[in-house]
């Protein structure tokens, strides 16, 4: 049994509380970004991708802190829900209508599809119901590296184009904060299914920082040509 309480502090708690304010902080992020697309009526660089991870990772992970009778797993992911359908439905209507909306179908069609292969492949059937906690949890855990791996979608991009406007900073910077958090969580309470993809999640967000210190923020030349385009349209 793991020590819960050092000089008479409940460390789990303590850890467990400070984790998911951190998530809902990391989860309120991206309408950072959603009020950007808003303002300048445009999706810019941004992908709907780790939006879409974030959406499914939130919904499974709080089914698992409900099965674990784990407030500080549940009720974090069920806030994060919100935030994450409101970008996509923010990045839905202010897409390039031409060539932006088979983008974000084919990104909708490509992320169920690895969602529902990913279940598939863990349990061996299509339903939910028959999951086992140490199931569902691996089934969380590859979600959750996902949802951090899903903006190195764009890298190749950041790399020709030489510009770090694609990554989500906001989400990555809350999110460094978010895994070293829930790394110590899931040490505590000896649940790998928290500690490891945290680590794995840990690595993945300072690697895309580095790329945000490497690469500017300011879009490419062909970015802005095409809002400049965009935004004479408007007017």
């Amino acid at each position: 049994r793991y020590q819960r309480r050092v000089h008479g502090v409940d460390v789990v708690f303590v850890i467990g509380l400070a984790g998911s304010l951190l998530s809902v902080i990391m989860f309120l992020s991206p309408l950072k970004i959603a009020q950007e697309m808003h303002r300048t009526r445009s999706t810019g660089a941004y992908s709907a991708v780790p939006y879409l991870v974030m959406c499914s990772s939130c919904t499974l992970w709080s089914l698992y802190g409900y099965l674990l009778n784990d407030v500080f797993l549940c009720i974090p992911n069920v806030i994060g829900v919100l935030p994450s359908l409101i970008t996509l439905v923010v990045f839905l209507f202010n897409l390039d209508r031409d060539h932006g909306l088979m983008c974000f179908a084919t990104q909708l069609i490509v992320t169920l599809a690895l969602l529902a292969a990913t279940v598939s492949a863990v349990t061996g059937q299509l339903s939910l119901v028959h999951m086992n906690l140490k199931q569902f949890g691996l089934l969380c855990s590859i979600c959750t590296v996902s949802m951090y791996a899903s903006p190195l979608a764009t890298v190749h991009q950041v790399l020709t184009e030489k510009s770090s406007a694609s990554l989500p900073l906001p989400l990555l910077l809350t999110g460094t904060v978010n895994s070293f958090t829930w790394m110590l969580y899931g040490s505590l309470v000896q649940n790998n299914y928290v500690f490891v993809p945290s680590i794995l999640s840990l690595t993945l967000t300072i690697l895309q920082l580095t790329l945000t210190q490497v690469y500017p923020r300011t879009p490419s030349p062909r970015r802005l040509k095409s809002a400049h385009q965009l935004a004479s349209n408007l007017v």
